[in-house]
């Protein structure tokens, strides 16, 4: 990932940077890091050259930063913390038969795992469940994850998937939005109601305009209202009555069941390919791991339609 590769041209400034400042000199900080005190200068020189700022007041000590130095120490120490926290949650993770990292969006986990928690509780009160949401690739973070949600043609190298659903989309809107559009061709003219779009930078989603272009139909002049980069957040606005949006069906279905949603379309449009719940070959025989991934495959059957 080119983040991850930039990321590396900075994190050994990084690393020197906080060892000369906590330990207050650069001395001190060529002996913790194992490394020369020229090579800790060097770093720190470059890592200033790439931000285009000075970090030190120049007064022959560590500890005098200027007030970009504090501002960025304060930075690299909240996100080492960070960084350092969930390696040792994950680490105590792995060490905890019982403890299942599952990885998925950010939407799947609010608006299909939540729902489903206590459930999963009632019937495997010994599993403690993981949820991480990230951006990283599954090559990435390989090690640190047993159960994955994800979209494929079905083949996942070093692990072993099972279908959950087709990838199908329908414009939806709860009971109150849905009032106010033509009551035999709600899909004719959008232009009473706002719409709610999914803008992801990150991932090829189908949009409204996108939706529009395939199903032959006018949006209105101005097109959607409210864009978000967050799926869940789409979810979330729709559910509150501020329009209709594409509705993914394994995360909408739920809703449409309860009556809390009401889709505009007489059938679901096929938007991809489907999505599986894989598992590293690695926990093929943990019983923790397996029996989570059953519990999601018993509570996905509703989805095998769709």
């Amino acid at each position: 990932m080119d983040d991850l590769r930039e990321l590396d041209l900075y994190a050994p400034g990084f690393i020197a940077f906080d060892a000369a400042v906590r330990l207050g000199s650069f001395t001190a900080a060529a002996e913790e890091l194992n490394v020369t005190q020229p090579t800790i200068s060097y770093r720190i020189k470059t890592l200033e050259e790439r931000l285009g700022i000075k970090l030190f007041l120049r007064r022959g000590r560590a500890t005098d930063l200027t007030f970009e130095g504090r501002v960025v120490l304060g930075q690299v120490r909240e996100t080492m913390s960070a960084l350092l926290a969930s390696a040792r949650a994950i680490r105590r993770a792995r060490n905890d038969p019982n403890t299942v990292t599952l990885l998925c969006s950010s939407s799947f986990a609010t608006h299909w795992i939540m729902p489903r928690l206590a459930r999963f509780k009632e019937a495997a009160p010994e599993i403690k469940l993981r949820v991480l949401t990230t951006d990283m690739s599954q090559e990435e973070i390989h090690d640190m994850v047993d159960l994955w949600f994800t979209r494929g043609a079905g083949s996942f190298p070093g692990r072993k998937a099972w279908r959950i659903c087709k990838q199908s989309v329908m414009p939806v809107c709860t009971p109150e939005v849905r009032a106010k559009l033509s009551a035999e061709a709600p899909l004719d003219d959008l232009s009473p109601v706002d719409l709610i779009d999914l803008n992801d930078p990150r991932h090829a989603y189908l949009t409204w305009s996108q939706w529009a272009l395939n199903s032959k139909r006018r949006l209105p002049k101005e097109g959607p209202r409210h864009t978000f980069t967050d799926y869940g957040i789409v979810v979330s606005a729709g559910l509150a009555g501020h329009g209709p949006f594409l509705g993914w069906s394994y995360l909408v279905l739920d809703y449409l069941r309860e009556g809390r949603l009401v889709g505009l379309a007489d059938q679901w449009t096929s938007a991809g390919d489907p999505f599986w719940i894989a598992q590293s070959d690695e926990t093929l025989n943990l019983a923790s791991v397996n029996r989570m991934r059953e519990l999601i495959l018993d509570e996905a059957k509703g989805l095998m339609e769709f």
